[in-house]
């Protein structure tokens, strides 16, 4: 029977991915929820970069393809759009690729691909579905579940550790153990509320970053719950989506 632990940042990625495990991705507010989002509204493909210049050679490459991107919370100069997922569920992305470069997300997503060929992206929006798809692809493969999430300026992002919470919530329901004291953390986290954590998670950090550009819209978005069955999935170095 698989188990499931969390791994916190690129560095903890490097370290301990590797051996066909499969890795869920998560940063809730926004990376993970953009990525879902541009797929959900009909994106051929999602293309994460993990700088400015690549993502610029990326769109060379893929002629049509739809720039997102921000740095320290802020939209890229000369980007089609801010990562951002109500501007990409308004933006034309139907049949067109995104390549997207965000601060924390798309570098972790980077590094979890160059160490194992099942790589899948969650936030709360998917997270039934990505449990889901998490755990049949472990049992299928005999290998264990790593939900992966950044290491940010302040150390650790409420929602997401939240988020990996509830989705090691899920599979355990499934028969899958946790290890580890950030897995025993998260778990704890899980049993909170969503309402209540909502209303903490409003408050954090990473909120107050992106309410402060503009886009409390977003906040909101990103904290939905179930909303969607689909999940990235990654096919070389770019994420596809699979619907359950």
């Amino acid at each position: 029977m698989a188990s499931a632990s969390v791994l916190l940042g690129v560095e903890m990625v490097r370290r301990e991915l590797g051996g066909g495990e499969v890795a869920v991705v998560v940063d809730v507010i926004r990376a993970s929820t953009t990525i879902i989002t541009a797929l959900r509204m009909g994106a051929a493909s999602v293309i994460p970069s993990s700088s400015i210049r690549e993502a610029f050679k990326l769109r060379e490459i893929h002629g049509d393809a739809v720039l997102s991107g921000e740095r320290g919370g802020v939209k890229i100069k000369g980007f089609h759009v801010d990562n951002s997922p109500t501007e990409v569920s308004s933006s034309d992305i139907k049949g067109r690729s995104l390549v997207i470069t965000t601060t924390h997300g798309t570098r972790l997503i980077k590094a979890a691909m160059e160490r194992t060929d099942k790589v899948l992206v969650g936030g709360l929006i998917n997270r039934a579905a990505c449990s889901k798809l998490a755990y049949e692809l472990a049992e299928m493969n005999g290998v264990d579940v790593k939900v992966v999430i950044p290491r940010s300026t302040i150390g650790i992002c409420i929602e997401d550790l939240y988020a990996a919470g509830l989705i090691l919530k899920s599979l355990g329901d499934l028969g899958v153990g946790c290890r580890g004291d950030l897995a025993g953390i998260a778990l704890v986290m899980a049993g909170v509320d969503i309402e209540e954590m909502r209303g903490i998670i409003r408050e954090s950090t990473s909120a107050t970053i992106v309410k402060g550009i503009g886009h409390e819209d977003d906040v909101d978005y990103c904290l939905k719950l179930d909303e969607v069955d689909l999940i990235p999935a990654s096919k070389g170095l770019e994420l596809k989506a699979v619907t359950l």
